[in-house]
C-alpha cells in the first residue's frame, strides 16, 4: 500500500510539472488542462482505503457540485454572473462534466488535510475548517482560472458571493465526505498542497 501510495503522488507531482511547463511555454494547450483534473479524481479515488464507503460520497459530491454550477450559470442566484469557457472540456447545459471532479477532488484534499492535523475534531469542526481550505483553494485558483479561459465573469469582476457560496457548499460536501469513516487520503493532502504551489506559481510567473 506504501508503494501504490508513492506511485499515486509521483503521478500527480509529473502531471503537474507537466502542466506548469504547459502554461509557460504552451498557453494555447492549456484546454487539455481537464485531463490532469480527471487524473488527479482518479488517484484520489484509487487511494482510498476503502472505496466501496467512498463512493457513494464522492458520487454525491459529484452530482450536486454539477446541479449548483449549472443553477449559478442559468440564473446567477449562486456564486454569481459567471460563464464556462473552452478550457475545461466537453459541456452539458454550458456546464463542463468535469466540474463535479473539481468539487470532489477540492472538498476530499481539503478534509484530508484537516484529518491529517494531530488535533481531536468533531464532523462539525472538520468540515467548517475544511469549508475553509476550500474556499482558500478558489480564491488561488480564481485569477488563474479567469486568465487562461476556464471561465470568465461578468465585468471582469470577482464577486464576493462566489466565496460565500463556495463556503456553504463546500462545509456541506465536506461534511457528507467526513462522515465517512476510512483513514486518511494521504495522496488528496499532498494533491491540495500541490495544487497551492502549482497555481500560486501560475499566477506570479505566468
Amino acid at each position: 500500500m506504501i508503494k501504490t501510495d508513492r506511485l499515486y503522488i509521483y503521478v500527480l507531482l509529473i502531471f503537474h510539472t507537466i502542466g506548469l511547463f504547459i502554461f509557460y511555454f504552451f498557453p494555447s494547450l492549456v484546454s487539455l488542462a481537464y485531463v490532469t483534473l480527471l487524473v488527479c479524481g482518479s488517484v484520489l479515488f484509487l487511494s482510498e482505503s476503502d472505496k466501496k464507503k467512498a463512493f457513494p460520497a464522492y458520487l454525491i459530491i459529484y452530482v450536486l457540485g454539477y446541479l449548483i454550477e449549472y443553477i449559478g450559470i442559468h440564473t446567477q442566484l449562486l456564486f454569481g454572473d459567471y460563464t464556462y469557457q473552452t478550457a475545461m472540456g466537453y459541456k452539458l447545459g454550458e456546464v463542463p462534466l468535469v466540474i463535479g471532479v473539481n468539487w470532489f477532488a477540492i472538498v476530499v484534499s481539503s478534509v484530508s488535510v484537516v484529518r491529517s492535523i494531530p488535533v481531536k475534531m468533531n464532523i462539525w469542526i472538520t468540515s467548517l475548517v475544511a469549508a475553509l481550505l476550500c474556499t482558500l483553494m478558489d480564491y488561488i485558483i480564481e485569477p488563474v482560472a479567469v486568465k487562461f479561459n476556464f471561465w470568465s465573469w461578468e465585468g471582469n469582476q470577482i464577486p464576493m458571493s462566489n466565496y460565500f457560496d463556495w463556503f456553504i457548499f463546500s462545509f456541506i460536501f465536506a461534511w457528507i465526505y467526513a462522515r465517512q469513516k476510512f483513514s486518511v487520503n494521504k495522496s488528496a493532502v499532498i494533491l491540495y498542497f500541490i495544487w497551492i504551489v502549482f497555481f500560486s506559481v501560475i499566477k506570479f510567473l505566468v
